[in-house]
């Protein structure tokens, strides 16, 4: 019993501090996720604009820092909005790829620096999450950009599947990566040069 009252008062006692604690840190996180926000809605902008001040590579790296920093369901919102940018062409789609990778890996390194706790869920679990996330925002109809998206999603989970297991998203993702460039290789030639890039060439058997 007494075990049991001490085991009560100290919850109480770190509830309290917690609690005190979380009211002085309030404003500064309320600031923060301001400013994030303000960066946030300027990436969307840039986004959808054909052209901008920003080149794309900051662009490509700022698609990968949102995917993995912020909160779900954003993720899934930053996802759609880089496949659905007019920005991507064949002289710059590899970087659509690179940022989905980099996506990955960044989200690993933040999980991993997050303190484990009993009540929350395994850092495992929220990685699967987030990949859902991810994945549900890679819905396009065009399968060049889907194909670089989620090729870029899957190479960064073969990078850090000795650590994380995205468990069945994992074999959905490789599933659709084959399927995206399936189709891509069925496609009719549609005069995009950058889209040819990555189709497969065929020669001639013609004399």
């Amino acid at each position: 019993m007494r075990v049991v009252r001490l085991s009560e008062s100290l919850f109480a006692l770190k509830f309290k501090n917690e609690t005190k604690q979380s009211h002085r840190l309030e404003p500064v996180l309320t600031s923060k996720m301001q400013n994030m926000n303000q960066e946030f809605q300027n990436l969307l902008k840039h986004l959808q604009q054909p052209s901008s001040k920003l080149e794309i590579r900051s662009l490509g790296g700022a698609v990968a820092h949102y995917i993995a920093t912020l909160p779900l369901p954003y993720p899934t919102t930053v996802a759609a909005s880089a496949i659905a940018s007019p920005r991507w062409n064949d002289s710059n789609v590899t970087f659509l790829l690179t940022a989905f990778r980099q996506a990955v890996h960044t989200k690993r390194t933040i999980l991993n620096a997050e303190p484990g706790s009993f009540l929350s869920p395994t850092r495992s679990s929220k990685f699967k999450q987030w990949v859902r996330g991810v994945y549900d925002g890679l819905n396009t109809r065009n399968v060049t950009l889907r194909g670089a998206a989620l090729g870029g999603l899957l190479l960064g989970l073969e990078d850090v599947k000795e650590e994380f297991d995205a468990g069945v998203m994992g074999s959905r993702v490789e599933d659709e990566v084959v399927v995206a460039f399936a189709e891509l290789f069925d496609a009719p030639n549609t005069g995009n040069d950058w889209e040819q890039e990555f189709r497969p060439t065929t020669k001639s058997t013609s004399g």
